[in-house]
């Protein structure tokens, strides 16, 4: 946590830089909720499943830069644990996850500055890049947390199969979402968020025995973020970049 609270403040103090020469541009970090989507799901949510949840926070830094009224381009980092139980959770996975993406977001009514009213409704579209490593459980066995039936990431360590991917692996993505953007003053604004990342592949389940790759694995995100706004709804000065 201390890591990302260093990094939101590094970001800040570069977009108060940035500020003083570009317009339409906001900062902000949030946190909410993903979800693992693919074969390895049976279609219900748990929150207790062997002590686990399928909802797992997860924790975001994004940097937007407005176009005009209407689009507006920007970058997010996400940072998140995936779980998911299937066969009467008797098989399981576990990932851990980081995204890289570039998106954009069009206002459906024409809104992305938020001047002329105080919220701004956008669909979302992007690519990027998923770094992740995974293991895949199987509950029937002994000492299950301790040893998977496979794994991606976790060096040489023994899995109950013998197969393994010791690095951590790296997969393109598409983004597809919906959100909801608020203006609280000049200042902030608050974005209630929701996205769908999807893979070209089946490696995030962690189980290396598993042939078809459809559908591909992915994850949902639901997460409320804040931003610092670095430019002036006014037009009549200059917007100051917020003290801490």
């Amino acid at each position: 946590m201390l890591r990302f609270r260093f990094t939101l403040y590094a970001i800040l103090f570069s977009g108060c830089i940035l500020s003083a020469q570009i317009g339409g541009f906001r900062i902000g970090a949030g946190v909410g909720y993903s979800l693992y989507t693919g074969n390895q799901m049976d279609g219900t949510i748990s929150t207790s499943t062997h002590g686990k949840s399928e909802l797992n926070k997860g924790y975001n830094l994004q940097v937007y830069k407005s176009i005009n009224d209407k689009y507006e381009i920007g970058f997010r980092y996400l940072t998140t644990n995936l779980w998911s139980f299937k066969s009467n959770d008797a098989l399981g996975l576990s990932a851990d996850i980081e995204e890289y993406s570039i998106n954009i977001q069009r206002s459906l009514n024409d809104n992305i500055l938020l001047t002329d009213d105080r919220f701004t409704f956008n669909i979302v579209a992007g690519i990027g890049l998923c770094k992740f490593k995974s293991a895949f459980y199987d509950y029937t066995a002994t000492n299950v947390f301790n040893i998977p039936f496979s794994s991606i990431g976790y060096g040489n360590n023994l899995t109950l199969s013998g197969v393994s991917i010791p690095d951590k692996l790296i997969e393109p993505l598409l983004i597809a979402g919906f959100n909801i953007g608020f203006r609280v003053n000049n200042v902030i604004t608050i974005y209630f968020e929701n996205t769908f990342s999807t893979t070209n592949s089946n490696k995030i389940s962690g189980n290396l025995y598993r042939k078809n790759s459809i559908p591909p694995d992915g994850f949902t995100y639901h997460a409320i973020t804040l931003y610092i706004n670095f430019f002036d709804y006014n037009k009549s000065k200059r917007m100051r970049c917020p003290k801490f």
